[in-house]
């Protein structure tokens, strides 16, 4: 669904769209998730207070795009 609604925002000529997703895991399955500007992080990337910290978060943060 939300791979459905960024493609859309992509075509109606939005500059940039960026997605972060979350997955309950300590890493993400052998399938391919990421693509250009979809992006994931695991709970491995998190520290003891659960908090990212991975790279990917940091810079989706920095970017200003959080929704």
């Amino acid at each position: 669904m939300v791979r459905k609604y960024v493609k859309l925002m992509r075509e109606q000529d939005h500059k940039e769209v960026l997605a972060l997703g979350y997955f309950d895991d300590k890493e993400l399955p052998p399938m391919r998730f990421s693509k250009l500007g979809l992006d994931f992080f695991t709970r491995k990337d998190l520290n003891w207070y659960y908090k990212p910290i991975a790279p990917v978060v940091k810079n989706f943060v920095q970017r200003g795009l959080i929704f």
